[in-house]
């Protein structure tokens, strides 16, 4: 009796038939099917000819029969599954997934296993591996083919050989279609692996602050230092201010003494002022008694001259009369005469009086106007002192404030020698600080450096075991390649890296330049502007790179911190362009 015996897997079929297992097996031949070296190794080991492709074909009618019945037991299946039924919700809807599975069905027959077949099985291998659909999920879904196409394969094909050779042949082909999209997973996922790494590493250049914390810890310490010795000056110039201070106070207490004693000075003189004062006025009165007996005393002269002038005209008279007398008269005339001199002399002593008096009373009148004048200064200079008095005790009450301030000034400054010590003290206790802040900025760049190191390790080790590379993960990969030159010569700079310049690649050796390379025949790749663009800021930065590497080795630090800044400039060129090639390849195959 016929047995046929499936596996939990639904992959290894084993026909129990009457003829021998050994008159079954075909004996080891190369495959007759033209295909890619990759493609043609694993038809060869999994032994698919020709034949195979006709025997599938065989299957067209039973498969696009029954290809919406297998999708729907398949998708009713998979809801059942929590966690792929939210898989299929996030990423998709149950329509849209059932036609893409019944086009795969049809498509069975139909095989031609060129670069679209590779292609279209990479591309189911990449979804799964991003939408995080497990292998075993997916190698499950060929127990629906097999549990339908089966009892059905063997009901049409009623020749058991024929019909074993047929299910061999499905096998053959979808365990092909399985191992190429299996590949393609596990290459998506172990590329998810290396893209994390590299995102790591990305993450881990971008912290390239190290320079400029170091630069501003310097600066920090530079100006520190200055402030420092700043801060000592000001606390000898608050030393000598605080001495000034005290002083100033001392020389305020002297002078609101000295203030007090002229105060009084002023006082005692303004009293003498007034004294002189009322002399001047006592004065005044007796001048106008001088006055009124100059006066007097005129009047008398006045009437002795009139008195003179009288007797003159008497002796004259006496005179005349003297000498119609003859010699009875000269007696009488002698006498008129002697009267007549005494007349003349009297009036000339009246006129010497009367001058004698005009001058009296000319001295007596400046005295009078001097002695009004003074007695209108000095009353003018009182009044002027009573101010003084009035101004001297504002000036007392500032004086006496201002030697308040001078004290508490004092006290201040005193207070703020000693404040600027303790920031004295401070600021050296920031500038220890500081050079440990410096130390262990130091110490951080070092350990970002040697973390970048080791993931770059494990990303590359990654990448060994990817077999295969899509275009665009490739440019990923070159992508990271291009950032990490920046980072290399940066910790190079740094001190945390040696760079040989000799061990610089030039740009055709990279992976980049490999398949910059490789792809100038490729028409369709090479007519791009973006691949154009890439040529010359990719060898720019290989040979800036060479040029920093000679100058970090000549010890020229400040010419590799120039060279560093074209290096980004032209690393951020160089990204964007792989960027926007990316781009561009993505809709070139859409």
């Amino acid at each position: 009796m016929n047995k046929m015996y499936i596996t939990k897997e639904g992959v290894l079929l084993v026909f129990l038939l009457k003829k021998s297992p050994a008159s079954i097996i075909n004996p080891i031949q190369p495959t007759d099917i033209a295909a890619s070296d990759g493609l043609k190794e694993k038809l060869y080991f999994l032994q698919i000819t020709k034949n195979d492709l006709a025997n599938v074909n065989k299957l067209q009618d039973i498969i696009a029969k029954h290809a919406e019945a297998i999708t729907k037991r398949h998708y009713d299946l998979l809801k059942q599954v929590p966690h792929l039924a939210q898989i299929m919700q996030s990423h998709s809807t149950i329509d849209r997934l059932s036609h893409t599975f019944v086009e795969y069905l049809n498509s069975i027959p139909q095989i031609v296993f060129d670069q679209k077949y590779v292609q279209s099985r990479i591309k189911i291998g990449i979804v799964h591996a991003r939408i995080q659909l497990s292998p075993e999920w997916y190698i499950g879904s060929y127990v629906r083919i097999y549990e339908y196409l089966l009892p059905y394969i063997l009901e049409t094909f009623t020749n058991r050989s024929e019909a074993s050779s047929i299910l061999l042949s499905l096998n053959r082909v979808l365990t092909l279609d399985s191992q190429l999209i299996l590949e393609a997973y596990q290459e998506a996922h172990e590329f998810r692996f290396v893209d994390t790494n590299s995102q790591i590493v990305e993450e881990l250049i971008q912290l390239d602050k190290v320079k400029p914390l170091l630069v501003a810890v310097d600066k920090t310490i530079s100006e520190a230092i200055n402030v420092n010795l700043a801060t000592e000056e000001l606390s000898q110039s608050v030393e000598r201010v605080a001495e000034h201070a005290v002083q100033v106070a001392e020389n305020t207490e002297n002078l609101v003494h000295q203030t007090n004693l002229g105060q009084q000075v002023i006082y005692k003189s303004l009293k003498g002022f007034l004294a002189v004062v009322e002399e001047f006025k006592e004065t005044r009165s007796k001048l106008d008694h001088l006055f009124e007996a100059i006066d007097n005393v005129t009047e008398v002269v006045k009437f002795i001259r009139e008195v003179a002038e009288q007797t003159n005209l008497l002796a004259l008279n006496a005179a005349i009369e003297a000498a119609r007398a003859g010699e009875e008269g000269k007696g009488f005339a002698v006498v008129a005469d002697e009267v007549r001199k005494l007349s003349v002399q009297t009036q000339h002593s009246v006129e010497s009086i009367t001058g004698m008096i005009d001058k009296v009373k000319a001295s007596a009148r400046s005295v009078g106007d001097k002695s009004d004048g003074m007695s209108g200064s000095l009353i003018s200079c009182v009044e002027e002192a009573k101010e003084a008095i009035s101004s001297l005790d504002v000036i007392m009450t500032k004086v006496s404030e201002i030697s308040s301030f001078t004290q508490h000034i004092a006290a201040i400054v005193q207070e703020q020698s000693a404040a600027t010590h303790d920031i004295s003290n401070r600021i050296v206790e920031v500038l220890n600080e500081t050079e440990q802040i410096k130390t262990n900025a130091n110490d951080t760049g070092r350990s970002i450096y040697d973390v970048s190191v080791k993931v770059n390790d494990l990303r590359n080790k990654s990448l060994q075991f990817i077999g295969h590379m899509s275009e665009s993960q490739l440019l990923r990969v070159v992508r990271t390649d291009h950032l990490l030159w920046k980072w290399w010569v940066y910790n190079s700079v740094l001190g945390f890296q040696e760079m040989d310049p000799d061990k610089v690649v030039d740009a055709h050796s990279c992976r980049l330049g490999q398949w910059y390379d490789s792809n100038q025949s490729n028409a369709a790749i090479a007519a791009l502007d973006s691949y154009k663009a890439l040529y010359e800021p990719h060898a720019q930065i290989h040979q800036l790179s060479k040029t920093a590497a000679q100058q970090m080795q000549k010890g020229s630090h400040k010419e590799a911190l120039d060279t560093l800044l074209q290096i980004e400039k032209t690393s951020t060129i160089v990204v964007k362009g792989i960027d926007q090639l990316q781009k561009d390849l993505a809709l070139a195959k859409a």
